[in-house]
């Protein structure tokens, strides 16, 4: 069942609302109106693939695994520039 964010028309509050089904009225939890105006929602950033937050072991973007002689340690590429 999908979220929906509306603004009562009455009112002026908004609100997010599970919608059940697409014949649902939506009624305002505010003033109990039914007179809703849907608005444009914003994706989640949460939603999707994502690169991971941590940097994975093995060679890091230098070319050496991290603690060989010369390599800074993970997330340091030695001055290249990533692509």
């Amino acid at each position: 069942m999908p979220l929906f964010d509306f603004k009562c028309s009455d009112c002026g509050k908004q609100a997010e609302i599970l919608i059940s089904n697409t014949d649902a009225i939506p009624v305002c939890r505010f003033c109990g109106s039914s007179n809703m105006k849907k608005l444009l929602s914003v994706p989640s950033s949460l939603s999707g693939v994502g690169k991971p937050a941590m940097p994975e072991p093995g060679p890091s973007c230098c070319g050496m695994a991290p603690g060989e002689v010369g390599c800074p340690g993970p997330g340091n590429c030695c001055g290249k520039t990533m692509a």
